[in-house]
């Protein structure tokens, strides 16, 4: 697996890509105590594939040493 440090993107797209991220780590917490979790599926489907958009598929995302995403 590929591995990237956001810190290395410009600040526009490192922007871009901590926003996805952090919109798919809240929509995964929030189906996780939803009484209809597979509603939030498509939504997190949509994050990922906005992620993978940014720095491509299969590819680990750190920050300061801490891995983010996935």
């Amino acid at each position: 697996m590929k591995s990237i440090d956001i810190g290395t993107m410009s600040y526009d797209e490192a922007f871009k890509l901590r926003l996805q991220i952090a919109l798919r780590y809240q929509a995964v917490k929030i189906r996780a105590v939803s009484d209809n979790p597979e509603k939030f599926d498509e939504y997190i489907s949509q994050r990922v594939a906005a992620i993978e958009s940014i720095i491509g598929k299969d590819v680990l995302v750190s920050e300061g040493g801490k891995t983010i995403y996935p």
